[in-house]
């Protein structure tokens, strides 16, 4: 069985714009594609920034924070055999 986790929510403002600035780093490196899907885009497209540099919080949705959100929490994941008791087929 695959051990499953709770996703961490931000507790702070500053670890918001983190997991904001994260997803869009990703996506301008190339290592995220976005779904075929244009809600999500344009909620991404949608996200302003203030004078300051900093996002204007009010600028997100629910779909920016979900993809903020998810793609943070798996910034570390490392894909196990799921099947313990299967051997290796690329071994052979």
């Amino acid at each position: 069985m695959i051990p499953f986790t709770q996703m961490e929510r931000p507790e702070t403002r500053e670890d918001f714009e983190m997991r904001l600035n994260y997803l869009l780093e990703r996506i301008k490196q190339g290592k995220y594609h976005l779904p075929n899907d244009p809600n999500i885009e344009q909620s991404l497209i949608n996200i302003r920034y203030l004078p300051n540099g900093r996002i204007d919080m009010l600028s997100i949705d629910e779909i920016a924070r979900l993809q903020a959100n998810s793609i943070y929490t798996f910034r570390d994941f490392q894909p196990q055999n799921i099947h313990p008791d299967q051997e290796d087929m690329s071994s052979k």
